[in-house]
């Protein structure tokens, strides 16, 4: 095939015309498409073969819009939902702890409360970075990205206990109060950065695509 992007603008267009319009969904059935492509062309497959192949296996732009014009199943969307649970159900947690800790003096207790604030507003300040990072379409790779990120936090957390958590004499009102400054801000830090990514990634999803 003489020119395969040629043929890449062209399928979109159809694609288009069919009322896939998010950029999203587009550039993601292209990035599928080129895969199948490239496997086709080292199956031994011609250029025009391979691509032929490619876009049927697809489906057709018919099929293709009925397919991403049904209801979203809660399932596809539950797994950010349950970020953001988990998250208000551990700061819940954290907060009830520290308010009903028995061993806390008022000044420990206080301290644990600022650590939960701050981490509050770690997580909210990175997810309103949204706007700043590009958009990650492919899931795969955006998964990829956010299990290397969950090093970060790990690594974090045992240097800072590693150095701020190793008094045998510190009380256990004390321990608490720097267990969560110790933990608190990085995992928020790194649940702010999945809700960014997550909505950097949707962000184009409702805009009118552009198809080449």
């Amino acid at each position: 095939m003489s020119d395969l992007e040629t043929s890449i603008t062209e399928w979109r267009t159809r694609l288009h015309a069919a009322g896939i319009t998010a950029t999203a969904t587009l550039d993601e059935l292209e990035s599928h498409l080129r895969d199948d492509f490239a496997a086709q062309i080292d199956s031994g497959l011609t250029a025009e073969q391979a691509f032929a192949r490619a876009v049927e296996n697809l489906g057709s732009p018919q099929d293709l819009q009925r397919e991403f014009a049904k209801p979203v199943h809660p399932k596809a969307q539950r797994g950010q939902l349950d970020l953001t649970l988990l998250a208000a159900i551990l700061q819940c947690a954290l907060t009830a702890l520290v308010l009903f800790a028995p061993d806390m003096t008022p000044g420990q207790r206080l301290s644990g409360i600022a650590a939960i604030g701050a981490s509050v507003l770690i997580a909210a300040t990175l997810r309103s970075a949204h706007r700043l990072l590009p958009a990650i379409r492919e899931p795969r790779h955006r998964q990829a990205l956010l299990l290397t990120l969950g090093l970060l936090p790990c690594l974090t957390i045992a240097f800072l206990a590693q150095h701020f958590l190793t008094d045998p004499e510190i009380s256990a009102g004390a321990y608490l109060a720097q267990l969560l400054w110790v933990s608190s801000p990085p995992l928020a830090a790194y649940f702010g950065i999945i809700g960014a990514v997550e909505a950097a990634a949707r962000k184009d999803d409702d805009a009118p695509s552009a198809i080449a």
